[in-house]
């Protein structure tokens, strides 16, 4: 019964972490502008973007070692948060 409720909170979880980076970088980006802009945003829409989810996480799992709790901290550690910030600076 505890495996049922627990994956659901590590899907909420990982939701929040990838929030918690993407919001304050897009905000940044957008309300700053400019050259801080450009240096903030490139690196995670150039670089982190081109790797595949799949790939990235098989690197994660690699280097953190086996276990559920690396598995559930994957999309929250991964690049997803670039998705969330590219839409927190075009609203800014």
């Amino acid at each position: 019964m505890g495996a049922h409720l627990a994956q659901p909170i590590r899907r909420i979880l990982s939701q929040i972490i990838i929030a918690f980076i993407g919001v304050p970088v897009g905000r940044v980006a957008g309300l700053v502008g400019g050259w801080f802009d450009f240096t903030l945003m490139r690196p995670g829409r150039e670089f982190l973007s081109s790797i595949p989810m799949l790939f990235f996480y098989i690197l994660l799992l690699n280097r953190a070692g086996r276990g559920y709790q690396n598995i559930s901290a994957g999309p929250g550690a991964g690049p997803v948060w670039i998705g969330i910030a590219r839409l927190v600076r075009a609203r800014c």
